[in-house]
């Protein structure tokens, strides 16, 4: 995951996030000592983040005018 947010396409950061968010979620499901319910949340966390994102910003190609 890059450590800088692109100006020019911030859904594709916040994927990034959320990509990230569930990689440790598989990660922490391959644990049994982990809480199970710790997994759940973070690819929870993660779909948020995907459906915010895609609320925010507008569809490719449009334009604000």
């Amino acid at each position: 995951m890059s450590d800088e947010i692109d100006q020019e396409n911030p859904a594709a950061y916040y994927g990034e996030v959320a990509d990230e968010l569930e990689r440790i979620a598989r990660a922490v499901s391959e644990h049994p000592s982990f809480d199970r319910a710790f997994s759940a949340r973070l690819f929870a966390f993660a779909e948020q983040i995907r459906r915010d994102s895609a609320i925010v910003c507008a569809p490719e190609g449009s334009t604000i005018n």
